[in-house]
């Protein structure tokens, strides 16, 4: 049986989806996310989106390449605009910014229903991703940092909001994260310094009060994660 192997950051999105359930791939780029979960039979069906006809070409050649092309359904569209209501169960988004996550989220209200699950791998602005997510009526269910290729990422499993959700500034930066893990460290530590550059900057154009508040910040993320 053929295998395709994941590099980390796409294997912690592959271990987010569940079983059984049809999936959305959006931004596919060469498809590999979908085609090694089918190859694994994890899921019966996959829908690979791409806004571009040259990595969308790829995917459908790596699903024929495993054998997988009838399972596998290739789309060139805008996010999830080719993709019918009640289609698929889970949506990837990876390897995109958070604030284009969000507009792709927000140009889809079927997918922000009530037993959808969301698995966000954001590239850049992760906190006003997380930020975003309760305008949306969404919230973090499980957050996972990971680190590959010499950078460190957090994949976030989202789905509806049961209530309302509130949040502080710690958990637009550090979302659900877990403490103690070597990989949450280092995302804590990623974290720090670009909020400690953001601070030097603030600290430069006399923002005393704006570059305390980013410096107690950084010391609250020290003290839980680090």
């Amino acid at each position: 049986m053929k295998k395709l192997l994941l590099d980390a950051r796409l294997a912690v999105c592959a271990s987010f989806v569940r079983p059984g359930n049809p999936m959305a791939d959006v931004g596919t780029d060469h498809g590999y996310l979908p085609v090694h979960l089918l190859l694994e039979g994890t899921i019966p069906f996959a829908v690979a989106t791409d806004i571009r006809p040259g990595p969308l070409s790829r995917a459908q050649e790596n699903a024929a390449r495993y054998g997988v092309e009838k399972k596998m359904s290739c789309r060139l569209c805008d996010g999830l605009s080719a993709i019918a209501p009640g289609e698929v169960r889970d949506i990837v988004i990876a390897g995109m910014g958070g604030e284009m996550i969000l507009k792709i989220l927000a140009a889809a209200p079927w997918a922000l229903e009530s037993g959808m699950r969301l698995i966000l791998q954001p590239m850049t602005m992760a906190p006003e991703l997380r930020r975003g997510l309760p305008e949306l009526g969404l919230d973090i269910h499980r957050e996972t940092a990971v680190c590959a290729a010499g950078r460190v990422y957090s994949v976030l499993c989202v789905q509806k909001a049961a209530v309302p959700q509130v949040h502080d500034d710690v958990w637009a930066y550090m979302g659900a994260l877990q403490p103690g893990l070597p990989e949450t460290r280092a995302y804590a530590e990623k974290t720090i310094t670009s909020l400690g550059s953001r601070e030097g900057g603030l600290r430069h154009e006399n923002r005393t009060e704006d570059a305390d508040a980013l410096q107690a910040l950084q010391e609250t993320i020290r003290e839980r994660y680090i």
